[in-house]
């Protein structure tokens, strides 16, 4: 008798878990309009400092050593200590191989720099200029998407890059 009543309580609790995900499913099928973009709100620190942009440095240096070898990150780094302090700006004297223990300000603060550090760097004249294009949009996108409110020329602007 004690199994019988386990599982009919088994069984009622089973019903209702199913009742409830039909009931949320029905909800949000109701909603023909709705709009993903609109209903998830974006942690632009996560996805664009500590997603893209470090998506973006280990590219960079990964295609630079695989090209230039090893050393080509040393006179990155190298320039990288040699940038004079400036209020607010973290200057990174013990060198950037570890991306890893990054932070989201010192990410902010290298894309800051990273036009300087590529410019003129030992490399092809074409891949400088590209790498220097990216960085560029980069930051210039990054810009536009910490707005509050957008223009219709904001978003032209945002949508050729």
């Amino acid at each position: 008798m004690r199994n019988i009543l386990k599982f009919v309580n088994i069984f009622k609790i089973v019903n209702y878990v199913i009742y409830n995900l039909i009931l949320t499913f029905y909800t949000f099928i109701n909603f023909r309009d709705i709009n993903i973009y609109e209903a998830t709100v974006i942690d632009r620190m996560h996805h664009l400092d500590l997603g893209l942009f470090n998506y973006q440095i280990t590219y960079t240096f990964d295609l630079l050593k695989d090209l230039y070898r090893a050393s080509i990150l040393d006179i990155i780094d190298n320039r990288l200590a040699n940038i004079p302090r400036y209020p607010e700006l973290k200057i990174f004297k013990n060198r950037i191989q570890s991306l890893a223990r990054l932070t989201a300000s010192e990410y902010r603060n290298l894309m800051k720099v990273m036009i300087f550090v590529l410019d003129n760097l030992n490399i092809s004249e074409s891949l400088n200029k590209k790498l220097l294009k990216l960085y560029e949009d980069w930051n210039n996108m990054y810009i536009i998407s910490r707005y509050e409110k957008f223009s219709d020329k904001d978003l032209n602007d945002f949508e050729v890059f």
